[in-house]
């Protein structure tokens, strides 16, 4: 081996300490700031001194009391156990259907089920547009009929619903209900929540 050869090496050998010395380095350095998604900047410890001068019942509130800082249950997870769900939805109604009865079956206590792209941009199936995207990635709900196929066999006074479908999450809350309606069950029981949020699909697709 030259002496070139060697100081190459070297040199190398060299770098790659400088490099571990860096990663190192910022392995053991502290963050400089911490902040939420929301960018609220968090101290890295807060005391009794930081809560001087608010209002208990309006900015904090007991647990399972509004505001709701402390959650939504007044004992936490202790008495009710968090939701156990599945997000599902594809084929046509009545395979989603079947997925839904199995998730059930096997101990879900909710339902989440997402519509295929023409129902959530209020396209009917026929329609050109519509063409290879039915029933491709969600469930297709263009009636009430779809609906009552969907839910059929599912004990939705039992376990919780979740429509995940944004602009069209009312239109699909109301065959939701008229299918309970249908049942004869009483929808002041049904636990359902919709995501309506017309800003979502905006903001992902750019």
């Amino acid at each position: 081996m030259t002496h070139s050869e060697k100081e190459s090496t070297t040199m190398s050998e060299q770098e790659k300490e400088t490099a571990f010395d860096k990663i190192e380095k910022g392995f053991w350095q502290k963050a400089s700031d911490y902040a939420t998604e929301a960018c609220l900047h968090l101290k890295e410890t807060y005391t009794p001194k930081d809560v001087e001068g608010i209002d208990y019942d309006q900015d904090l509130g007991d647990p399972g009391t509004y505001p709701f800082t402390r959650g939504s249950f007044p004992n936490g997870y202790r008495g009710r156990l968090w939701t156990m769900r599945q997000e599902t939805g594809f084929g046509m109604p009545e395979d989603t259907n079947q997925r839904i009865r199995q998730l059930v079956s096997t101990g879900a206590t909710g339902v989440n089920f997402i519509p295929d792209v023409p129902t959530l941009l209020g396209i009917d199936p026929d329609h050109p547009l519509a063409e290879g995207e039915v029933g491709a990635e969600g469930v297709p709900l263009y009636s009430l009929k779809d609906m009552e196929i969907l839910l059929a066999g599912v004990p939705i006074e039992k376990v919780s619903t979740s429509i995940a479908a944004s602009c069209v999450a009312p239109i699909l809350l109301c065959q939701y209900i008229s299918a309970a309606e249908k049942r004869g069950l009483d929808i002041s029981g049904l636990r359902v929540t919709i995501q309506n949020d017309p800003l979502r699909d905006r903001i992902l697709s750019h």
